[in-house]
């Protein structure tokens, strides 16, 4: 029972609620709840009882199947204060004989049983107990059964039911353990005994779930802590606080993985891109404020959390039973550091690559899981979030000769320490570098050459994009502005007497359209956005159709506002989610409800306006500037 019990077991939701008592000391009671939706709850209860074929359990069969009483289809929701239990039940009772069964009397219908959730303090079994019961038709509405089969029904099926139970102490014992992890180690024993007294309470019969509630005391972990004089004053230094996000980031989409992309709708998916992008926006900015600690790294976990959990639970479950015991206390842990996020100054509760790895490890048969930080294309991350793409075909190489001769004496000089050979692989056609490495003696045919071909690869993102016909221009004017703003039309540029690509000053956006490495890591090859002017150009217009058509313009719908929002101001909104993240659709609206822009939405709207009115004179500010 206990296997086939696991199997439904992975969605049960903890969710951690921190309650004062009066007068004392903050947070010295905790009550975690055991939350178990109605689904899941019959899935668990399909798991442990109806293992039969098609689901079903047979409860009494005698006489070749003369006498027989099987179950099925159990379904829950919540009545009042109790829990409703609907089975399917069919009955039949005859007189057997050698000829067979003779006079069989058959039905066909619902026993539905009002019941009341009783947990098991010292073994952690839930039960139902019966409070009432009512036969229904198959349309569900009252029936009236023969007489003869009623003995049966009561003996037999009502019985039964009522002795339904759920074993909770595997993937409580789990929690346990997991739950210790995320606490200093040196408030690990502290922990230890602070969990090792908790208790259950009554369950509660919510309307959306059944909640079994645990409760201790935290008394022991925080005078450990007082104890412990500056326990977070010794941060880790900002580079071991990176490799821990990276981790943390390896994590998000090692999560990502475990759905299958053909089973999500498509606000799902928006979910998980937001969250994401979200997470790694807030990285990114973290990183050029020189403020990356392990707090940080564990709020952005608890954030991420909250807003993509609701997803994994509904589609993570579909394992083998020990899969779905293990998930269980992945849940668990997860929605705890989640709530427990509130309380890291009193109880001391942290993050490490340990505790991820551990949790990771949990989905994958307990088997450890490196959790690399890869920068190649991930296909299976970009289905998942519904990323589609088209790229150009790649840049053409020649052989080094050629290069130099093409290139001439000047470039000559450059090529033993040109970058790209070491990066990329191959060295750069001379037709290649002598069209897009800027010369102020080239301005004017350089800056056509660029502009006919962003024209053609945001042309080719409008034809087979999503962008609404009343928004071609403006998306037009969208990219040439961003082209403007984030690099001055310049893939490369000279450092050390070598030819390299564009690097943002924070070492995070590369080329072009300075696409930013850390946020789109594993969507696109950060060679190619690096070293192939086609492809950080088309990169950077999908991603701006992107924040066009799946954010601004959605939300905006969204938002129902009572006055329209401009073309001028939604392309405003466009390129501050472009610099910022989605998280500045609404930051953006309230800077430009208020007039308090930042820099970068100033700047952006004055390339905004040249493009606008074609005063591309202006290209010579940043271009012989720069």
């Amino acid at each position: 029972m206990m296997k086939k019990f696991k199997r439904s077991i992975l969605l049960v939701i903890m969710t951690v609620m921190v309650c004062v008592m009066p007068g004392e000391a903050a947070s010295q009671t905790m009550h975690i709840p055991v939350t178990i939706d109605y689904p899941l709850l019959r899935s668990m209860v399909i798991s442990s009882v109806f293992t039969d074929p098609d689901q079903t359990v047979q409860v009494l069969y005698l006489n070749n199947g003369c006498t027989s009483v099987v179950l099925s289809d159990p379904s829950y929701r919540a009545e009042q204060s109790h829990v409703r239990g609907d089975f399917r039940l069919k009955v039949k009772s005859g007189d057997y004989s050698r000829t067979g069964c003779v006079k069989p009397v058959e039905w066909d219908g619902y026993l539905s049983v009002l019941q009341t959730p009783v947990i098991n303090r010292q073994d952690w079994v839930l039960s139902f107990k019966a409070v009432e019961y009512q036969l229904l038709d198959a349309d569900h509405k009252p029936a009236v059964v023969p007489e003869a089969l009623r003995e049966l029904i009561d003996v037999w099926a009502y019985d039964y039911v009522n002795h339904i139970s759920i074993n909770l102490l595997p993937p409580f014992e789990q929690f346990k353990v997991l739950l210790r992890e995320v606490f200093h180690p040196e408030l690990q024993s502290s922990a230890v005994k602070m969990i090792a007294g908790m208790t259950a309470e009554r369950p509660v019969c919510d309307n959306d779930a059944l909640r079994i509630y645990l409760r201790f005391m935290t008394d022991e972990v925080m005078k450990k802590k007082k104890e412990l004089q500056k326990l977070h004053g010794s941060a880790l230094q900002q580079e071991d606080s990176a490799e821990l996000w990276k981790t943390l980031d390896s994590f998000f989409v090692f999560m990502i993985h475990t759905l299958a992309p053909e089973t999500l709708t498509a606000d799902e998916k928006q979910i998980l891109l937001d969250t994401l992008l979200d997470t790694r926006y807030s990285f990114t900015t973290a990183l050029s404020q020189g403020i990356i600690t392990k707090d940080l790294v564990r709020a952005e976990l608890a954030a991420a959390w909250r807003e993509s959990a609701p997803v994994f639970r509904k589609h993570l479950g579909g394992g083998s039973s020990q899969d779905i015991m293990s998930c269980l206390a992945f849940f668990t842990v997860g929605d705890a550091l989640a709530v427990l996020d509130r309380l890291v100054e009193d109880l001391g509760i942290e993050i490490n690559e340990r505790t991820l790895r551990m949790m990771a490890s949990l989905l994958c048969k307990g088997k450890e899981v490196p959790l690399e930080y890869e920068s190649t294309v991930d296909e299976t991350l970009k289905g998942v979030l519904d990323i589609k793409q088209q790229f150009p075909d790649p840049v053409k190489q020649p052989n080094q000769s050629s290069l130099r001769r093409m290139i001439g004496i000047s470039f000559a000089a450059f090529i033993p320490s040109y970058a790209w050979a070491a990066e990329y692989g191959k060295m750069p056609s001379a037709e290649y570098m002598n069209r897009w490495v800027y010369s102020r003696k080239d301005i004017d045919p350089y800056l056509d050459r660029v502009k006919d071909l962003l024209k053609q690869i945001s042309e080719s993102t409008i034809k087979n994009g999503k962008i609404p016909g009343d928004y071609h221009d403006l998306y037009r004017l969208i990219v040439f502005s961003t082209t403007w703003q984030e690099s001055c039309f310049r893939q490369f540029r000279m450092k050390d007497g070598a030819v390299t690509y564009l690097r943002s000053y924070n070492n995070t956006s590369v080329g072009i359209m300075q696409i930013n490495e850390i946020v789109w890591r594993g969507i696109y090859d950060p060679k190619k956005l690096r070293w192939d002017i086609r492809y950080n150009m088309t990169a950077g217009c999908e991603i701006l159709e992107l924040y066009l058509c799946r954010y601004a313009l959605k939300r905006i719908e969204k938002l129902q506002l009572e006055s329209k929002i401009d073309d001028d101001t939604l392309a405003r909104t466009v390129y501050a989610m472009y610099n910022g993240g989605p998280r500045d659709f609404y930051k953006f609206l309230k800077r430009n409800r208020t007039g308090e822009y930042y820099r970068s939405d100033l700047l952006f709207w004055d390339k905004y306006r040249w493009v606008k009115n074609r005063e591309w004179s202006n290209i010579r500010l940043c271009l012989i500037g720069g």
